[in-house]
């Protein structure tokens, strides 16, 4: 199906969201465990942060320890979890919910269209 994909895309499509975005790494089994979920985050993150993006959100379908080790190792923090919202291999699935804050700052984001 897929060797490995990164993506970010808009968190909500409203203005006062604009400055969130949900990110997400897919690897092939044969990729998984050998750090390059960590390798294509690491090139993301920055990208999101130089355009302005403040909190990057992450969606993990549940069980799956590899995914959460990741996003927690990259400093994601758990936010919550929808119950039984994904239909997956012909069961629904708990989604857990992480974030990072891509910076520190707390001034207003810049509009730089």
């Amino acid at each position: 199906m897929y060797k490995r994909q990164t993506y970010a895309r808009p968190f909500a499509a409203r203005a006062a969201y604009r400055w969130s975005c949900e990110v997400s790494v897919y690897l092939g089994m044969g990729r998984r465990r050998t750090g390059a979920g960590r390798a294509l985050y690491e090139m993301l993150l920055p990208r999101l942060t130089s355009r302005g993006y403040r909190v990057a959100v992450a969606k993990t379908t549940l069980p799956n320890e590899p995914s959460m080790g990741l996003h927690a190792a990259l400093g994601f923090q758990p936010v919550g979890t929808h119950p039984r919202i994904g239909w997956k291999q012909d069961a629904w699935h708990d989604v857990a919910i992480t974030q990072l804050f891509l910076t520190t700052a707390t001034d207003p984001p810049t509009v730089t269209d």
